[in-house]
């Protein structure tokens, strides 16, 4: 019936649509208790001891470019000379780069020599309080902050020294340079998961840090102040941690309500629809057969639904009923006619005798019938005591699911503290790996122009570039420990550490890049002991190692399982090392050395085996070396600068989606 499908229809929608309502609900309260008992599992000791380590590493990332810029002796030279020309180039561009508001220089007498502010910045006065000969002292730098047109700022400033005298600092300054950042509340946006959704705020006064604090009572909230160069707070960094999935369940908490009230309106109209298309008619149907007067329902007998029909049905019933008393009538007249008929009905009383045998017959049947059913009787009772015994199987199986769970929750727990100790491991990979490569790293005081391209494979790997300046030699290589993370870092420090030594105890008649890869090979050998049999240094140390002489131009390359790519004047050539890894060679076996004759200009090319054999590309295979040389042929038109963004794009198209399968690191220079 049309009616019925319209109602079934209804009902089956509101009964889904409750269905799912509760369902949601009973999903996002599971989902807040999962969340609420993380949470919980971090004490606010733990949560300000990494909020506190987070700040610190922070902070130097934002201090280590002036520290690496405030050391140049052309810098010295550039001020001495007021070469803004220079500066502008060398000095300048840290704004841009490191996102500062500003970069300046002060002589030794506190006067603004240069400073450098992009666009957007401009109209704050960053500079007229400052008393920098004041404010250092014994020190080499100072770290403050200020406020400044409602907005706070992070001033770091470096003496600026010579070149030689990078690490101590106890030469006297020539100046200062400056960089100031602006400080967001953003700071600690990739931890706050890490953390219990901790978030970042800014508070530029005692009032302000106050009221926050009472806003957050019975939550997680830890401060510290920021000092000015007088050391008295000028603002205030707070931290606060809430549930984020208890504020999205309140949310939809409306829109749940909003379908359960637009199902409850289904139903009312379901009602309403019922009332007025069916129980109605069925009322006038009803009166009829009280009142016999099919008049009432006339008007439905005109209707083509399936009230209509049966309308038509009773008017029909109520005049064969007329036909019926009439016929009754007859009838009465024809009983009379019946008693003169009883001579015949004796003959068939004897009939019936006759069939008294059959009847025989079906009782028997009957008898047959009630034992079969008390047969399906006995076995329902069978059944029944077989479901009895599984449900006590489905009970006993819950409680076995239910312990199970327990047991989920406690791995749980152990693979969280897992993860805490493994991050605590990386952090600490990193800063040993900081230390040791900051005393190789690349720099304008070694090379006058070059790129460095590093792409991990995880968040740090085992390659490392390296730049060192001898008297008028240049020393610089790319190695790889061949391997990646914790490990790669770990190795990659020590190696650092004992090539440096390896030069630094050299004379500088004795220094050649094959001399140097054969004492390094020993070193790492009597370092390393049996754990270079080990898996973990199966593959030993591969490097590339290039040095020459910047008034003569000549050149030195030796190579373990590297080559060195050369383009002069569009052409490219490749100088080739031997087929030996560092720690890995005995007897008497030695790196051999390549000699070349430079000339001005010559780009040089040094990498790690990820550059040519990293997966990726339209077919997911590797790179090769040929078509990475013709993309070095492709960009040698290009600043250097603009090269290492550029292959940076190349090597982020190229792996696509898949995963990285190797540390990536590429370092160019121009002689």
């Amino acid at each position: 019936m049309k009616y019925r499908s319209v109602q079934l229809g209804v009902v089956a929608i509101s009964i889904a649509s409750i269905s799912i309502l509760l369902l949601t609900m009973f999903f996002f309260y599971r989902v807040q208790q999962r969340e609420n008992e993380n949470i919980s599992h971090i004490t606010n000791e733990q949560r300000n001891t990494m909020v506190d380590n987070i700040m610190e590493l922070k902070i130097e990332q934002e201090q280590t470019p002036v520290f690496d810029n405030s050391a140049w002796d052309e810098l010295q030279d550039a001020m001495a000379q007021k070469d803004m020309e220079w500066i502008d180039v060398n000095i300048g561009y840290m704004s841009v780069h490191y996102h500062a508001a500003s970069v300046a220089l002060f002589d030794t007498d506190n006067k603004l020599f240069y400073d450098n502010i992009p666009p957007g910045n401009e109209g704050v006065d960053y500079y007229s309080e400052l008393r920098l000969p004041a404010m250092f002292r014994d020190r080499y730098k100072n770290i403050f902050y200020a406020v400044k047109n409602d907005k706070l700022f992070a001033y770091y400033i470096y003496k600026i020294v010579s070149a030689d005298d990078i690490l101590t600092r106890q030469e006297q300054e020539t100046g200062y340079i400056m960089l100031i950042k602006e400080y967001t509340d953003s700071l600690v946006t990739e931890f706050s998961r890490s953390l219990g959704s901790v978030k970042m705020h800014i508070a530029l006064n005692r009032n302000t840090l106050d009221q926050a604090e009472l806003d957050n009572q019975g939550n997680y909230f830890y401060h510290f102040p920021l000092n000015n160069q007088y050391g008295n707070p000028v603002a205030y960094l707070y931290f606060t941690a809430s549930n984020e999935v208890e504020g999205i369940f309140m949310r939809l908490l409306k829109l749940m309500l909003a379908i359960f009230g637009l199902v409850l309106l289904m139903l009312l109209s379901l009602i309403l629809y019922t009332q007025l298309k069916i129980v109605r008619p069925l009322h006038k149907i009803a009166d009829v057969f009280y009142t016999e007067d099919v008049g009432k329902i006339s008007g439905l007998m005109k209707d083509k639904s399936e009230f209509g029909v049966l309308s038509n049905n009773i008017d029909n019933f109520f005049k064969q009923k007329y036909m019926a008393e009439q016929m009754h009538k007859e009838m009465v007249e024809r009983n009379k006619k019946l008693t003169d008929q009883n001579d015949t009905i004796e003959r068939l009383e004897y009939q019936v005798a006759a069939h008294e045998g059959t009847i025989e017959t079906l009782n028997r049947h009957i008898a047959d019938t009630n034992r079969d059913k008390e047969l399906k009787e006995a076995q329902l009772s069978i059944n029944e005591q077989m479901l009895d015994e599984q449900m006590q199987n489905i009970y006993t199986l819950n409680e076995k699911i239910d312990n199970l769970n327990v047991s989920i929750k406690m791995y749980e727990k152990q693979l969280v503290d897992i993860n805490e100790v493994v991050s605590d491991n990386q952090n600490y990979a990193v800063r040993l790996r900081n230390v040791m490569q900051i005393m190789v790293t690349p720099t304008k005081h070694v090379l006058r122009e070059f790129f460095v391209y590093e792409k991990p494979k995880d968040r740090i790997g085992g390659d490392f570039p390296f730049a060192l300046k001898v008297e008028n030699w240049v020393i610089v290589g790319v190695g790889d420990c061949n391997m990646q993370g914790i490990s790669g870092a770990m190795l990659s420090a020590i190696d650092i550490y004992l090539l440096n030594e390896v030069i630094r105890l050299k004379r500088l008649s004795e220094l050649r890049p094959d001399r140097i890869l054969n004492d390094l090979n020993n070193k790492i050998q009597s370092t390393m002991g049996e754990v270079l049999e080990t898996d973990i240094m199966r593959d030993g140390l591969h490097i590339s190692l290039f040095m020459y002489d910047t008034e003569s131009l000549r050149g030195y390359y030796a190579g373990s399982k590297r080559t060195m790519v050369m383009l002069r004047r569009g052409e490219v050539s490749e100088l080739f090392g031997d087929n030996l890894s560092v720690g890995k060679v005995h007897g008497d076996k030695s790196f051999n050395c390549v000699a070349v004759q430079l000339e001005p200009e010559d780009l040089i090319y040094m990498y790690s085996d990820g550059c040519t054999e990293v997966e990726g590309g339209p077919y997911c295979k590797k790179l090769l070396a040929i078509n990475f040389k013709k993309e070095i042929a492709h960009r040698q038109s290009m600043p250097l600068s603009d090269q290492k963004n550029s292959f940076r794009e190349f090597y982020e198209n190229w792996i696509g989606d898949l995963v990285q399968s190797d540390d990536i690191t590429l370092m160019g220079f121009r002689v």
